[in-house]
C-alpha cells in the first residue's frame, strides 16, 4: 500500500477486500492542469504541452 502511495501528487488508492483480505489496489493518478500556460503537472514534473 505505501508503494502505492508513494510520489503520488494528486489522485487516489483504493484497496478492495474480500473475505477479510486485501486482493487488489488500484492507483489513479490525476495530471493538474494549472500555473504558467501549456504546462500540466505530474507527480511533481512539469511537463509541456504538445
Amino acid at each position: 500500500m505505501l508503494l502505492a502511495l508513494k510520489g503520488l501528487r494528486f489522485g487516489s488508492v483504493e484497496i478492495t477486500v474480500h473475505d477479510s483480505r486485501v486482493v487488489q489496489i488500484e492507483r489513479k493518478e490525476k495530471m493538474r492542469m494549472g500555473g504558467r500556460k501549456g504546462q500540466i503537472q505530474k507527480s511533481g514534473l512539469s511537463l509541456s504541452s504538445l
